[in-house]
């Protein structure tokens, strides 16, 4: 059996940006946050439409490694399943550890989406 998966990844950073404020003439506006200034909220989620299934992964980076552990999450997660796997033209998603992961994973086929066209892919939208 086969199925289809997009997935995609996001990051936020924890500290909120302030536009404008308020503050008296003279003296600096500050606001006491319990934000952490150098971190950052990485997710990964991925969708199979046709078998009604998703998942959401937290990374300490969005970055290859943090793709390839999506990989064996997939991987493992669908089982029985020829996976047609559909992803941007992000360079973490492309290079040599990909490559050959893929061909060690017989089940996994991998597929690149056209450049500019989130439209297309069913992550964007949940």
């Amino acid at each position: 059996m086969e199925t289809l998966v997009f997935e995609d990844e996001t990051g936020f950073t924890t500290h909120p940006r302030l536009g404008i404020g308020w503050a008296k003439r003279g003296k600096r506006l500050r606001i006491p946050t319990t934000s952490q200034h150098r971190q950052r909220l990485n997710l990964l989620g991925w969708v199979a439409p046709l078998l009604g299934r998703k998942g959401l992964m937290r990374l300490p980076q969005g970055n290859r490694e943090g793709f390839l552990r999506c990989l064996q999450h997939l991987y493992r997660r669908l089982k029985g399943y020829i996976i047609w796997l559909y992803v941007d033209r992000a360079r973490w998603h492309r290079g040599e550890e990909v490559d050959l992961f893929v061909q060690t994973h017989i089940r996994l086929r991998l597929e690149y989406l056209p450049p500019y066209q989130p439209s297309l892919n069913l992550q964007e939208r949940l």
